[in-house]
């Protein structure tokens, strides 16, 4: 299940108060950014040498119905990011959250063990440098990245650059996946209601009591239980499903006429809405980190489309 979608902590102040500057812009922004650029390579090269083959949607848009099985389609991944955080929420409660981080391991590694050898098949085959030794070598990486993912999401030992570096990784790999996966209607209700789900969670809802939680453990050793689902910048924090669904985005982007500019519209949008967050945020201790960056770069996407 895509657990990391909004379960996480999408912005967190931390201890010290958050003052928005350069150096800080840069830290948030270069990932971000990062990951929708290459999200979008993935989707495009998987699109050009794989077309629309694989499906992530209980329900498929037919011609006539396509808001209705978007809406259904929207409805469903809301309601699996609500079931995944609460499903956190009683695992930290009741000091379970080992159980937590070996089960999350196992499902991004396997995760990023089949999507990465889907993109690294669908990139060889479009340089057209595909055999069979080429196979049985990205095999092998493949489970390397796995191992290297697992142990950065279930160990506690390891350096917050590696759990960094394995976020990345996975928001891309997911992203990029859920891009080609998923129908243009679907893609936009989907992200929309994720969005409006993320400042019920993050004010109201689950969110909010994770936060709470982890605050009154203090400086007990549980406190450490949240990072794994978290980039972290030295100021603040942006969890791994803002990344993730940032790169679903793009990589739907460009399906969308007229690519690139569709593309460039997406990106220039969700750092347009990550700058505004920012901002915000230097007055807030909590935000979502969804709304803004996917209204903007919908929105933008949308004139780019009026437009040209």
């Amino acid at each position: 299940m895509s657990d990391g979608s909004s379960e996480d902590r999408p912005l967190e102040e931390k201890e010290k108060t958050f003052k928005l500057s350069l150096k800080t812009f840069l830290y948030f922004c270069i990932p971000i950014v990062f990951v929708v650029i290459i999200a979008a390579i993935l989707s495009f090269i998987s699109d050009e040498v794989y077309g629309k083959e694989l499906s992530a949607v209980p329900v498929e848009e037919e011609e006539g119905e396509e808001i209705t099985s978007a809406t259904i389609n929207a409805v469903f991944y809301v309601s699996l990011a609500l079931v995944g955080a609460t499903f956190v929420y009683f695992l930290l409660k009741y000091g379970v959250a080992s159980i937590f981080r070996v089960f999350l391991g196992i499902v991004v590694g396997m995760s990023c063990f089949l999507t990465f050898l889907y993109f690294i098949g669908a990139v060889f085959e479009y340089v057209d440098l595909w055999n069979d030794f080429i196979a049985l070598i990205l095999i092998l990486i493949a489970f390397i990245i796995t191992g290297v993912v697992i142990t950065a999401f279930v160990s506690q030992k390891l350096s917050q650059k590696v759990r960094n570096t394995a976020i990345l990784g996975f928001s891309i790999l997911l992203g990029a996946f859920l891009g080609v996966a998923i129908p243009l209607w679907s893609a936009v209700l989907i992200l929309l209601g994720l969005s409006f789900y993320d400042i019920y969670s993050v004010f109201r809802g689950p969110i909010k009591r994770i936060v709470e939680l982890t605050a009154e453990e203090g400086e007990k050793e549980e406190k450490g239980d949240i990072p794994m689902l978290v980039f972290t910048t030295s100021e603040i924090d942006l969890g791994i499903g803002d990344l993730t669904f940032y790169a679903m985005l793009v990589a739907e982007s460009i399906i969308i006429e007229p690519f690139p500019y569709t593309t460039i519209s997406a990106i220039i949008g969700i750092i347009i809405g990550s700058i505004i967050t920012l901002k915000i945020l230097e007055k807030k201790g909590l935000l979502p980190g969804l709304p803004l960056p996917i209204l903007c770069g919908l929105g933008l996407i949308l004139l780019t489309t009026m437009v040209f």
